[in-house]
């Protein structure tokens, strides 16, 4: 400290590059959080599709129309399933509840079926407000997200295995070791 007192336009310089780094430190995290919004949401797919397909304003009014129908049955079937999960969770506490627990897992699956079909039907709707040219590359769009596996996943999200293999069997020997 004795140092910086001697020297006061090093202290002051140290103080200033000290405020500096800070103010950097908050925008940079600050922009990373609003890219991150901005990039990540169903708002950033939908401008990603209308900027790759080039749609018309016409083309963008009738993709808002379909994706506010969308997400709005979609989030329905999210909110019946998570009721559906919470009474399955519930019934651990209760006696005799595998025929109920059964129903329940028949029900999340219906529910998981809707949003399966709701979600197909909402990209043949998207494509059918497509030209020719567009609807080729909607197709190659497509062809391409679901090649991508999805990240901690194995293909199309199908989790590995647990360790052992199922049921705790372990796999069979590789190339006859």
């Amino acid at each position: 400290m004795d140092f910086i007192k001697r020297n006061k336009l090093l202290g002051g310089a140290v103080i200033v590059l000290v405020i500096f780094n800070a103010a950097l430190l908050v925008f940079l995290w600050l922009g990373r959080l609003e890219n991150n919004r901005m990039n990540n949401g169903p708002e950033a797919k939908g401008r990603f599709l209308e900027e790759s397909l080039s749609l018309s304003p016409e083309q963008i009014d009738q993709l808002e129309i379909l994706k506010a129908a969308h997400f709005k049955r979609i989030n329905q079937y999210q909110r019946d399933f998570n009721e559906a999960r919470r009474q399955l969770h519930g019934l651990l506490m209760t006696e005799n509840s595998d025929q109920k627990a059964k129903a329940l897992s028949v029900k999340m699956g219906n529910i998981q079926s809707k949003i399966e079909i709701s979600t197909f039907d909402h990209f043949a709707s998207i494509r059918a407000i497509c030209t020719p040219e567009q609807q080729q590359t909607f197709d190659r769009i497509i062809s391409e997200v679901l090649r991508k596996e999805p990240s901690g996943n194995g293909p199309q999200g199908v989790r590995p295995p647990p360790q052992g293999g199922p049921e705790g069997k372990k796999p069979p020997p590789r190339g006859g070791r």
